[in-house]
């Protein structure tokens, strides 16, 4: 027995038999093979190149699922930790946020919407309104909140606008010695939730008055004045003019303010006593010595007429005018009485509440010109340091000695006999400048303002405040400066 009986029984090999293939059979076999190969391979042309786009969607439709992750925004905080926006979870629907209850309803009635739902971030402001024009969100002030000390600033402006019957203004707190913004507050406000009524209200809530307001500065554009003179060696500290209450020019006359409100005259006047009396007098006959082309070239380079850079959006030049600038805008000419108008900041000139603080921190540092700025640092989700934002000054080529002598002038306005009268009995050597600024009002209304720095000596804060229309500064905007001091150095 061999292997093939163990194996396949009852085997028999066809060896030496006479075996003819049938050729039909064979045939139609391989003719079967062809037309089943042929099959399959349209069938694959069909599904990989005809349909071949089409299937690669399904393909990746059964292996990969689309889903919108959006992205979380960062994190503010204030410079003492306090978090000022964050992120809260939401659901949106389409373009639209949709409530916890909605959802819930979806989930539990099978809506075919609910898997449609995308999980994404709201935005949320703790403080909403009072850090409106700086993170761009805002919301209505709550009265608890109104309480809190840190929004102090906030409620000083609101009491000072409503004490003289006006709507607007603005406050820039700064540290003079870094260019650090402390606080900045701009009113009206405006509430997000029914952003449609604010767009065209009459008193531009939308507007950020301290970088995006223009006014004529008033008495505090005689800070730059008197740098024009001094840095050209038209003045000396021992050039005295007389008070005569009127300047005749021609046949325009200028008067003193005091002269216009009290009759009164003021003698021989020095440089420190114009800071100190706000004397009108003094800068008109300044600005006939230094001509219209010094007062501009000065105000150039303290910072006017040119955005500071400050590190948010929508701030404006503001404008320093000159002949050029009055001919293409008016079709008339630079007429000395223009001169004398900018010389105490009226006329033509424009300025913006955060320029008029970088010309009080330029006194007040001694020259050191920092950009002002509101961004610190940038930290990772755990509180690692990303970046920590650095400025350097600039260092404005001015002499020392000029700027000093203006700086006793700015210390005396405090004093007694000075025109920033509420500070007298004020405990804080301080140093600053009133502006009262006609802007043109039917009813004879000017711009309050007031901007100035304490210490005297080593100055920490500097504040810049601003009421629209609310009367002189001395007696409105002087006040709310006050306040804000004091609340600085009561609570470190």
């Amino acid at each position: 027995m061999g292997w093939e009986d163990t194996l396949i029984p009852h085997f028999q090999t066809v060896e030496g038999k006479n075996f003819k293939p049938n050729g039909f059979r064979i045939t139609i076999f391989f003719t079967l093979i062809l037309i089943i190969f042929f099959v399959i391979f349209l069938k694959i042309f069909h599904l990989q190149i005809t349909e071949g786009s089409i299937n690669r969607q399904l393909a990746d439709g059964n292996r990969i699922q689309v889903k919108k992750i959006h992205a979380q925004r960062g994190i503010i905080f204030d410079r003492n930790g306090v978090v000022l926006a964050r992120n809260d979870p939401g659901f949106k629907l389409g373009a639209n946020f949709v409530s916890r209850d909605e959802v819930l309803k979806m989930e539990i009635s099978n809506d075919p919407r609910f898997k449609e739902l995308e999980v994404d971030n709201i935005r949320v402001y703790p403080f909403r309104d009072k850090t409106a024009h700086i993170l761009g969100y805002i919301g209505e002030i709550s009265q608890d909140e109104l309480k809190m000390p840190k929004f102090k600033n906030y409620t000083q402006l609101v009491a000072a606008s409503q004490k003289v019957g006006v709507c607007c203004g603005a406050i820039i707190v700064t540290d003079p010695q870094s260019g650090q913004i402390i606080s900045m507050v701009s009113l009206p406000s405006y509430d997000p939730q029914n952003i449609n009524t604010y767009l065209n209200a009459e008193d531009f809530p939308i507007l950020n008055r301290v970088i995006a307001g223009l006014y004529p500065p008033g008495s505090t554009f005689k800070i730059a004045s008197s740098l024009a003179g001094l840095s050209m060696n038209k003045i000396t500290p021992q050039t005295k003019f007389e008070d005569t209450g009127v300047v005749n020019l021609g046949q325009y006359t200028f008067t003193n303010w005091y002269f216009t409100q009290y009759g009164k005259l003021e003698g021989s006047v020095d440089l420190v006593k114009a800071l100190k009396r706000s004397n009108d007098t003094y800068f008109y006959s300044l600005s006939l010595l230094t001509g219209e082309r010094v007062l501009q070239e000065t105000a150039k380079k303290l910072g006017f007429g040119k955005k500071t850079g400050i590190d948010i959006p929508g701030e404006v030049e503001g404008l320093v005018p000159d002949n050029e600038w009055k001919i293409k805008s008016t079709g008339e000419v630079w007429f000395p009485g223009d001169t004398l108008h900018m010389a105490i900041g009226q006329g033509f000139v424009l300025t913006t509440p955060l320029q008029i603080s970088n010309l009080v921190t330029t006194i007040a540092s001694l020259g050191k010109v920092y950009p002002p700025h509101l961004g610190l640092k940038i930290t990772s989700a755990d509180g690692k340091l990303i970046r920590e934002f650095k400025f350097n000054y600039l260092k404005v080529n001015w002499k020392k000695e000029d700027l000093e002598l203006v700086k006793k002038g700015l210390s005396e306005v405090t004093k007694e006999g000075g025109t920033a009268w509420p500070f007298f009995n004020f405990p804080i050597e301080s140093a600053g400048k009133t502006g009262t600024a006609e802007y043109g009002d039917p009813q004879d209304k000017t711009h309050a303002w007031y901007t100035g720095f304490a210490p005297s000596d080593d100055p920490k804060i500097a504040v810049t405040v601003l009421v629209e229309g609310g009367g002189e500064g001395s007696a409105v905007a002087v006040p709310v400066t006050k306040e804000i001091m004091r609340l600085f150095f009561s609570t470190g």
